[in-house]
């Protein structure tokens, strides 16, 4: 009777630490908002008097990042690597039109991932990252390039920038931010990658030559059985 009853015990604090989990990655999740909608909607009423059929294709993409982003169920922990892609694409069109020649991207990645799990909202705020902290605050503009590619066991993602950079004791903040502070929104996806992943996202900049972002996901185990039956 007493080892039935710690069983049981052990059983539902599982349960319970499985729940919380899930919770807190919910409400991490929900704090990530996208705040280009605003310069978004700006951009196409102003080409709605110049260009009204570049307008219309702005507001088709507009319309399939917003069916992207609040398709998913908040406790819904994970999505396939192609719906995340897709969403940054969306992104990237509505960002390039309002930046013009100042935005340039550059997207490589393995298709073979292309099914791999990922959780919602994890590249695109550091591409968004990228282009409003970045890029967007270099005079002449610059480059953001996202690469994902198979590395061992893991799927390697780089998010990197050759824009403003920012000093040492700016990038432990945003590792590491006090209460109150700015950058808690990057703090959090650094939160929600180390839980889901066991390991530590890496974050590098330089002032005035840019900052990359990389972290790893692990490979489902169709994708590693995969890889491992390759020549």
């Amino acid at each position: 009777g007493e080892v039935r009853v710690r069983i049981r015990t052990q059983l539902a604090m599982k349960r319970l630490a499985r729940e919380a989990a899930q919770n807190e990655m919910a409400f991490l999740q929900s704090q990530i908002k996208p705040h280009f909608l605003y310069n978004a909607l700006g951009t196409i009423m102003s080409l709605c008097y110049t260009d009204g059929v570049r307008a219309g294709e702005l507001l088709s993409v507009l319309s399939t990042y917003l069916r992207i982003l609040f398709h998913h169920n908040r406790m819904e922990e994970i999505v396939p690597l192609e719906q995340e892609i897709e969403l940054i694409q969306a992104y990237v069109d509505i960002e390039k039109a309002r930046f013009g020649q100042r935005l340039n991207v550059k997207f490589e990645y393995d298709e073979e991932l292309l099914g791999q799990s990922i959780m919602p909202l994890t590249i695109q705020p550091l591409v968004e990252n990228a282009i409003r902290h970045g890029v967007a605050r270099k005079v002449n503009g610059g480059t953001v390039s996202i690469s994902i590619r198979r590395k061992d066991r893991f799927a390697e993602v780089i998010v990197e920038d050759d824009g403003v950079g920012m000093p040492e004791a700016r990038r432990k903040e945003l590792l590491e931010p006090k209460a109150g502070e700015r950058g808690v929104g990057f703090a959090n996806i650094m939160k929600r990658l180390t839980h889901r992943t066991g390991k530590r996202p890496l974050l590098e900049s330089v002032p005035d030559r840019g900052t990359k972002v990389t972290f790893w996901l692990p490979l489902d185990e169709r994708d590693e059985k995969e890889g491992r039956d390759e020549p």
